[in-house]
């Protein structure tokens, strides 16, 4: 049996970083199983920068 892989979506790696705890709890019992496995969970480019965008033209560094 081959190792697991998950790809995240923007919206879930946005409400993974800037979600509420409520909104977040779900999202960390479904990853919990991949956190700390190097490349378990893996994203796009396209993604990368659509999480990014906001916050650029927030001035948020912090999240960025």
């Amino acid at each position: 049996m081959g190792r697991s892989v998950i790809y995240l979506d923007a919206n879930i790696i946005i409400r993974f970083v800037e979600g509420d705890p409520i909104a977040r709890a779900p999202l960390k019992v479904r990853l919990a199983p991949f956190t700390g496995i190097r490349g378990s969970m893996i994203t796009s480019r396209i993604s990368r920068l659509e999480c990014r965008s906001k916050p650029l033209g927030r001035g948020a560094t912090a999240i960025l």
